[in-house]
């Protein structure tokens, strides 16, 4: 093997572990902005049961 092919052979196994690494990288990303949005829709739909629960208090007891 000579210089050339040695370094041909060693730029594409670099190219390809830089294209798997941020292959790797770009999913954990959107992961984690998914479980973001959902933990801030789970936050959200509850402060929302939170206000109908008490507007229900309220009509209760106005109807009392």
């Amino acid at each position: 093997m000579n210089w050339e092919q040695f370094v041909n052979q060693f730029s594409q196994f670099f190219f390809n572990f830089l294209e798997e690494l941020d292959k790797i990288i770009n999913q954990i990303f959107q992961l984690g902005v998914i479980e973001h949005l959902i933990a801030l829709l789970k936050a959200f739909g509850r402060i929302l049961l939170a206000i109908f629960e008490g507007i229900v208090k309220v009509l209760k007891f106005l109807v009392e």
